[in-house]
């Protein structure tokens, strides 16, 4: 069951597809949507990596070291646990991508 939260503040739209609780500890499955200029703060996990995947649009994946890539629909990429990253919408139009916390250690 998705569940749809919007925040003003991050200007984005985020439907939880299923919580760690429901898959019983294996993933936390997101679908973020983040309109034109919005952004999210650095921030960093200490318990698992993150994978983003694009469907639409663009984002710029950045890291306080200046490291930046654009992610474009089909992109996938690995966040390493305890790496910092913000991820802005730096395009026109909105940016739809699958944020997936893995806390599979296999």
């Amino acid at each position: 069951m998705k569940r749809t939260v919007h925040n003003p503040v991050l200007v984005d739209t985020v439907a939880l597809v299923r919580t760690a609780e429901e898959s019983h500890g294996a993933i936390t499955e997101l679908e973020a949507t983040i309109t034109p200029g919005g952004s999210n703060p650095p921030h960093l996990h200490r318990a698992y990596d993150e994978i983003f995947t694009m469907l639409e649009g663009s984002l710029r994946l950045e890291s306080p070291k200046g490291v930046q890539m654009d992610l474009h629909p089909g992109h996938k990429h690995v966040v390493k646990a305890g790496q910092v990253h913000s991820f802005p919408n730096i395009s026109d139009a909105p940016a739809r991508i699958h944020p997936n916390a893995n806390y599979s250690w296999e």
